[in-house]
């Protein structure tokens, strides 16, 4: 069959198929446009993604689009579209020269376009009223007026291959049905040759909402503060894909969500009103829009009329922005008392040892080195409120009046405002540029440590805690051994650290069979080396000196 009489049959295929859509668009999962090409090298072919098409990454093979009932509508309908360079010569990985649609010396083929799932539909766009450039023709939204092309005009010099854009092909998608959600794979093939392949998801409505507290703490302060992401819902549609995923996923869509209609009363017979936005952000370094507020006043106070939410729980739950038919499960959270009467029951530091090498002035500075970390050796006070409840998310920031006696060198910092998260505050953070290894002592004084006391008008009550933080020598040269008599009923541990530390007072930690800790203070010689002399019997202890580091641990066994 002639060029000519293979265009003739596929455009009246294409007007008979338009028909049937009432447009000149002939979806199915076979697409295809009769070319004249030279041969396609398909490590060449490139692909770009639509407007409405988001793809996972810059050079991946994996796209996806919204369906009209998707919560995401990317349009008036379910269509996007990927743009198909092809190359029949490059270098270094890049094409170089465009796909030649007009070669008179190759005999024509077909470009195809195939789906492998019939819900995912495919098709060339190209107006066939005129000579315009195969990538530059929209697919029409709404009435879907565009053709599935057989064979395209090889002999029209505007469609012909002179810059590398005229190469590209606009391939098309459209979702079967407006509520599709389903997954398929591209094949284009030029002739006999596979040009290349990716994979396109249609992303459906939602269909479940699961929702959750961002870090599990579920306490809430009475007229609580408003507060950001403390909820994490996640919207999926009927083929379980992640509507709100992250920006590497086929759909990085942000989602409206709704308090449920019949939401619980409060204390008050006031229906809670939990959600803050509408629409979701982020949390931390993420890119999924997962992070739900918790609006502010989700628990409210005693009006006077004993009928305050503290002590209460509530089982939230939320529904889609959209139709409201798609309802979460539940979010259980626990109302708390506010600050006014919190107290301190615990502090406990971020760490209470560190290892590193000997800096100028041979002591340690307190360096961390996990990714993002802030070199600040947190203090982080554990808060209840009048009840005795782990004080609630939103309660009102407070100052317990901190204060610090020991070295110096451990560089104290009060934060004075301080809010508490789950059911701690960060107090204040120290900053360890010691002049020598070992152990340093501190005690924490919270000189108001029970609020309900001052607020009723009493004096402040002081409470202090005594803290230890050791800095631990990382050098290879600090070693500890040890001797035991011939009956193993005492032994002696022997710490050098090198000239270095010498007239150095060492602390010897000794960690007993029971789990009891013993610190014993020894200072070293001129030549840096301290001495433990214990005896035991019928036990094992182990030991390590305040200069070595923390792995460099000596175990005795005493008979």
């Amino acid at each position: 069959m002639s060029i000519k009489n293979k265009f003739a049959t596929a455009v009246a295929t294409a007007s008979l198929l338009a028909g049937l859509f009432g447009s000149a668009f002939v979806p199915s999962a076979l697409a295809g446009v009769v070319v004249t090409p030279d041969a396609v090298v398909p490590k060449y072919t490139t692909l770009t993604a639509g407007g409405d098409v988001h793809r996972t990454t810059s050079t991946s093979k994996v796209f996806g689009f919204q369906t009209n009932d998707s919560n995401g509508d990317d349009g008036e309908s379910n269509t996007a579209w990927i743009e198909i360079e092809l190359f029949s010569d490059g270098a270094a990985g890049e094409g170089d020269e465009a796909f030649d649609l007009h070669a008179v010396n190759n005999t024509s083929v077909v470009v195809t376009a195939t789906s492998s799932n019939s819900a995912v539909q495919v098709g060339f766009a190209y107006d066939s009223t005129d000579d315009s450039d195969p990538a530059s023709v929209a697919c029409s939204a709404g009435t879907m007026d565009f053709a599935t092309a057989a064979a395209l005009k090889d002999t029209d010099a505007t469609n012909g291959a002179s810059t590398l854009v005229d190469a590209a092909y606009r391939l098309c998608l459209r979702a079967k049905y407006d509520d599709t959600a389903a997954t398929s794979t591209i094949t284009v093939t030029v002739g006999s040759v596979v040009a290349t392949t990716f994979t396109v998801t249609v992303v459906g409505p939602v269909v479940s909402i699961a929702a959750s507290i961002t870090d599990g703490y579920k306490n809430v302060a009475e007229d609580n503060d408003y507060l950001d992401e403390w909820l994490t819902v996640i919207f999926k549609d009927a083929a379980g894909i992640q509507i709100n995923g992250d920006e590497k996923t086929v759909s990085n869509e942000n989602v409206g969500l709704a308090d449920w209609t019949d939401q619980v009363d409060n204390q008050q017979d006031d229906q809670i009103s939990a959600l803050g936005e509408t629409y979701g952000d982020t949390i931390g370094l993420g890119t999924a829009y997962v992070g739900y507020d918790l609006d502010s006043y989700t628990c409210v106070a005693d009006s006077g009329e004993d009928d305050g939410d503290a002590t209460h729980s509530y089982a939230l739950k939320f529904e889609d922005n959209d139709t409201g038919d798609i309802v979460s499960n539940a979010v259980t959270i626990l109302c708390t008392l506010n600050s006014e009467g919190a107290r301190i029951t615990a502090v406990t530091p971020e760490v209470t040892s560190a290892t590193g090498n000997p800096n100028g002035d041979g002591g340690y500075t307190y360096e961390e080195t996990a990714s993002g970390s802030d070199d600040y050796l947190m203090l982080v006070v554990t808060v209840v409120d009048a009840n005795g409840t782990p004080l609630g998310d939103g309660a009102y920031s407070v100052d317990f009046d901190w204060s610090i006696e020991g070295d110096s060198d451990l560089n104290f910092d009060d934060y004075n405002d301080e809010t508490a998260v789950g059911g701690e505050i960060e107090l204040g953070d120290l900053t360890p540029d010691t002049t020598r290894f070992g152990r340093f002592t501190y005690t924490l004084t919270a000189n108001d440590s029970d609020l309900a006391i001052t607020y009723a008008g009493d004096d402040a009550v002081a409470k202090s805690f005594t803290k230890t933080f050791t800095a631990l020598n990382g050098s290879t040269a600090a070693v500890i051994t040890k001797v035991r008599n011939a009956a193993k009923t005492t032994a002696v541990f022997t710490a050098d650290m090198g000239e270095d530390a010498a007239f150095d007072v060492v602390s010897f930690t000794v960690e007993l069979k029971n789990g009891t800790v013993v610190v014993y203070d020894r200072r070293a010689n001129a030549n840096g080396v301290a001495k433990l002399t214990l005896s035991k019997r019928n036990t094992t202890i182990f030991v390590y000196g305040s200069y070595l580091a923390d792995t460099n641990v000596m175990k005795c066994v005493f008979r």
